[in-house]
């Protein structure tokens, strides 16, 4: 990634939380994760 750059990132369950979820911070099970992301600034 490029300064500036935005980028999606999509993780399937089995290599995310699986079957499991995470209930402390309320993933049910089976869930893909999406995470948006913007690299601000790097050093």
């Amino acid at each position: 990634m490029s300064k500036g750059e935005k980028a999606r990132l999509e993780i399937e369950p089995e290599w995310a939380y699986g079957k499991k979820g995470q209930p402390d911070a309320k993933i049910p099970p089976n869930t893909k994760l999406i995470f948006e992301v913007e690299l601000v600034d790097i050093d």
